[in-house]
């Protein structure tokens, strides 16, 4: 199996939980969030990264050292599972989830190496995903 790493946990685990560090800004969350992220040196495995984690050029710069996957799903089926307890959610999650991706829709695509989707279950995106990386010699 590949080692797995979640950057949100990570994050959490050195600094707190990410509602109170987004409470002293944005800018301190996405400060802990590339510290945490740079941190993570030679890791060789799989970091889920938030969607937010590309905002920064340093952090695009960190992923380049690896393979960026872009998961992608249906509109409608994030739109189902959204709530406003994420931070940047908050009030009107589906406004501003659509703002957020139109925001950030170019760079997610710069930045991917592949992009694969999963409207289907995470065990059968989980093993195409699987067969890109053993195909390309990641793993």
């Amino acid at each position: 199996a590949v080692p797995a790493i979640d950057l949100d946990e990570e994050i959490t685990c050195a600094y707190g939980a990410i509602d109170a560090l987004f409470r002293e800004g944005e800018d301190h969350f996405r400060a802990c969030e590339h510290e945490t992220l740079a941190r993570l040196g030679d890791f060789r495995g799989i970091v889920a990264t938030g969607g937010g984690t590309i905002l920064l050029p340093e952090n695009r710069e960190i992923l380049k050292h690896g393979t960026v996957i872009l998961i992608v799903r249906d509109r409608e089926k994030v739109l189902r599972g959204l709530d406003d307890t994420r931070p940047l959610l908050a009030g009107d999650a589906e406004a501003r989830y659509e703002a957020l991706y139109r925001e950030r829709k170019r760079v997610y695509e710069s930045v991917a190496d592949a992009m694969f989707e999963n409207n289907g279950t995470i065990e059968n995106a989980t093993r195409r995903i699987t067969a890109y990386l053993h195909a390309h010699a990641v793993f």
